[in-house]
């Protein structure tokens, strides 16, 4: 299906949401799949951009700020991801997030020093904090032995 994408033509499609695989191993951003997107901008009427629990989430920060899209979207979904500090440093530098309406960086990895920096953002910055990393094993362990 990805392999599909620079072939859709779907003008009026308004929310675009692609969830990761947070267990795919490859090591290299897959620019291939956000390029029909990003650059040949095959969804002109985007208005929501979800995509969502990638490692590469840096590199789509990079990407998106570079992107004309940017300029026409009005929210941004960066959640679940492998957002830093210098990720957000891409959007931090970028005028055109303070026109989205909502920027959602939610469960990411950003310091407190950085998500008062967003914070600064003419838009709603979303920004939730992740579960504790071993909030689950825990709960897991307790389920066992109790």
């Amino acid at each position: 299906m990805l392999s599909q994408f620079d072939k859709i033509k779907l003008p009026a499609l308004e929310h675009f949401e692609w969830l990761f695989n947070r267990r795919n191993h490859n090591t290299e951003f897959p620019f291939e799949i956000l390029k029909p997107i990003l650059e040949d901008l095959i969804f002109p009427g985007l208005i929501y951009l979800g995509l969502r629990g990638s490692k590469f989430a840096n590199e789509i920060a990079e990407t998106i700020v570079k992107s004309p899209l940017i300029e026409t979207i009005s929210v941004l979904d960066l959640s679940l991801g492998g957002l830093t500090d210098k990720g957000a440093e891409f959007l931090l530098n970028c005028d055109a997030i303070n026109e989205l309406d909502i920027l959602n960086v939610s469960e990411n990895y950003l310091s407190e020093e950085m998500l008062g920096k967003l914070s600064a953002f003419d838009c709603q910055v979303l920004a939730k904090k992740s579960p504790p990393v071993n909030r689950c094993r825990t709960n897991v362990r307790s389920f066992r032995d109790g």
